[in-house]
């Protein structure tokens, strides 16, 4: 996940009404994460400065809508840890790649980080059970990394599913303080904070 998970890549997007439906994506992003799920169509309409039917013309629904920010944001964590995961490097210095592209990607994306973290109970079941499964596989892909640091003797042996846990809590609630004109730029808080997590886990 570079940069702005819905926008990144419009300007390579040959099809219009699909640039204009992930422009729609971006700005309810926005909408929910300063308003929460009570934000209305017309809000995020009010977001792009068009027409309620405008949204509508791409989303049946606000739950649509909602759905599909969760969907393209784990489908785009994903691809960014297979994408970080570099079989050549060391195993300590894998994790660390992957973790700081998870760090960066959070502070380009705070609203989506924010709508991800705070509405997930606004999601039907149904839909919740879809992204529960995605958020499994990415968890995995964290513990078996955990688990083969300590298989190779690079890392403490402790269990590795509470080990991807506190990692990946501590690291998701990036969102929360991180601002944009603070002290420090993305990559230094990614570099630090990634450091920290790896000296905790080496042995």
């Amino acid at each position: 996940m570079n940069k702005d998970i819905f926008t990144r890549d419009i300007s390579d997007i040959t099809n219009a009404e699909e640039g204009r439906k992930q422009q729609v994506l971006a700005a309810a992003s926005r909408a929910f994460a300063n308003q929460g799920y009570s934000a209305t169509i017309d809000q995020i309409a009010g977001e792009m400065g068009v027409t309620k039917g405008h949204i509508y013309y791409y989303f049946n629904s606000k739950q649509e809508i909602l759905f599909q920010i969760f969907s393209q944001a784990m489908n785009s964590f994903i691809d960014g840890i297979d994408a970080a995961n570099n079989p050549y490097l060391p195993i300590d210095q894998r994790l660390q790649t992957i973790l700081k592209a998870h760090i960066m990607a959070i502070c380009e994306n705070k609203a989506v980080m924010t709508v991800f973290m705070d509405l997930r109970r606004e999601l039907t079941p149904e839909h919740w059970q879809k992204i529960l499964s995605s958020r499994n596989r990415y968890e995995q892909i964290i513990q078996s990394l955990i688990k083969e640091g300590i298989e190779q003797g690079c890392f403490v042996q402790k269990n590795e599913q509470i080990l991807s846990y506190t990692i990946l809590g501590s690291i998701n609630w990036v969102y929360v303080w991180f601002r944009e004109k603070g002290k420090l730029e993305k990559e230094e808080i990614a570099q630090l904070i990634s450091d920290y997590l790896l000296r905790g886990l080496r042995r």
